[in-house]
């Protein structure tokens, strides 16, 4: 019998998603001593040519069970404020997002960050 670790699981549903034309970058579970579980995501993206066919839904669905699974009571997503990506933020909220924050000029002069929040 062999034992699937929750690592290789998790590995094999990123290279699942990169097959798919997905790119993320994830760092360590962020949650304090008896807080939150969660992990921050650094960036995702579906890239254009694959765009349209119901993979970020997919992606973001993964998450939401990931972070319920770990005890997540909320989960946080962030994107930029530009103009530009006012279809991203769109996204977020058909998907039960609600934007909980903008800080202006956060990554750059013009570019402030949009923080959302889901309960799980």
């Amino acid at each position: 019998m062999t034992t699937v670790t929750e690592t290789a699981l998790e590995e094999a549903t990123l290279a699942w998603f990169a097959a798919l034309g997905y790119a993320k970058a994830q760092g360590e579970n962020s949650a304090p001593e008896g807080g939150h579980a969660g992990r921050e995501s650094f960036g995702d993206a579906v890239r254009p040519e694959f765009q349209g066919f119901g993979i970020g839904k997919q992606l973001l669905q993964h998450v939401i069970v990931r972070a319920r699974a770990l005890g997540g009571t909320r989960l946080y997503w962030e994107t930029s404020a530009r103009p530009q990506d006012a279809s991203t933020r769109a996204f977020y909220e058909h998907m039960g997002f609600i934007l909980c924050e903008v800080l202006d000029d956060f990554y750059a002069p013009g570019d402030g960050r949009a923080t959302y929040c889901a309960r799980l």
